[in-house]
């Protein structure tokens, strides 16, 4: 293929506090990598015994499908009105929650930190065409608030309502097992009690997994890779992506290591600019 831009590799680390990424051009690769050496060590340890306390480092592999679709939105300006429509590419795959296991599929979102499902207290229609996390129907989930503190039963909940792209999220906290193929851990996450149509009902995937840096969760608990980390699953403390250009070959994802078979250079390094959460980074330069 003579795509423009065939590729872009990205790799993060964080080692001794200093985040960093690196970038490598070539081939039709895109893998982003996210370690966290400083992951507290407390979290390992905190972990309930049936998500696994004494593991044998894996990785894993998801494959990923990919949702075209548009969003658009009018505005009035002296009078005149104006539309604009935005086309936007999704890459989503399959993970499990709770016990026994309800499979979800979600967008893999390197801009958010949290994991966020649908859950049966959302009537709300961008929740009911989807499939919903069933708190009653796992054995090993739990209520919290937004202290940390478990929830009393009967008690109100407290909320949270997460702006995403055009449209919102509000729901509660709840912990539960959540696997991705043979990797799992405890975590927390937000189970939605009411979505927006706007723009969930146009998205064929269930609910939002987000791999941003620890900064853009709602604390160590719900990252994802902070829990992975410091549980010592992973063969690797990373997560890579291929994006294919092509429809003959699948896109995935990969947690716990890099498929260096898949990249077309080596990678190169470049510090983190900001400690926002976001992978933002500036590099010195760059080829199309």
């Amino acid at each position: 293929s003579n795509v423009a831009l065939r590729a872009a590799a990205l790799a993060y680390v964080a080692l001794a506090g200093a985040k960093r990424h690196s970038r490598a051009v070539g081939g039709h690769v895109q893998a982003f990598v996210h370690a966290n050496a400083n992951a507290d060590a407390s979290v390992g340890a905190q972990e309930h015994a049936h998500a696994g306390t004494a593991r044998t480092r894996t990785s894993h592999s998801i494959a990923l499908k990919r949702q075209l679709y548009r969003s658009g939105n009018s505005q009035r300006t002296g009078g005149k009105a104006s539309a604009r429509i935005v086309h936007k590419t999704a890459y989503y795959g399959k993970v499990e929650v709770g016990t026994p296991r309800q499979a979800f599929s979600v967008v893999f979102d390197t801009g958010s930190g949290n994991l966020m499902l649908p859950s049966t207290f959302c009537q709300s229609r961008a929740c009911t065409m989807h499939r919903r996390f069933d708190r009653k129907a796992s054995a090993t989930a739990e209520d919290f608030e937004a202290d940390g503190t478990p929830s009393r039963r009967g008690a109100a909940r407290d909320q949270i309502t997460v702006t995403f792209g055009t449209g919102e999220i509000s729901g509660v906290f709840m912990q539960d097992d959540v696997c991705i193929g043979s990797l799992c851990t405890n975590m927390r996450f937000v189970a939605a009690t009411d979505e927006t149509d706007d723009p969930f009902t146009s998205f064929n995937f269930d609910g939002v997994l987000g791999l941003a840096l620890s900064q853009m969760s709602q604390g160590p608990e719900f990252s994802i890779m902070d829990r992975l980390v410091g549980s010592e699953a992973l063969k690797s403390p990373v997560f890579s992506v291929f994006l294919s250009d092509s429809e003959m070959e699948s896109s995935e994802i990969t947690f716990g290591d890099v498929k260096h078979e898949r990249m077309a250079s080596e990678m190169f390094w470049v510090p983190v600019s900001r400690p926002t959460g976001y992978w933002q980074g500036r590099p010195a330069g760059g080829t199309i």
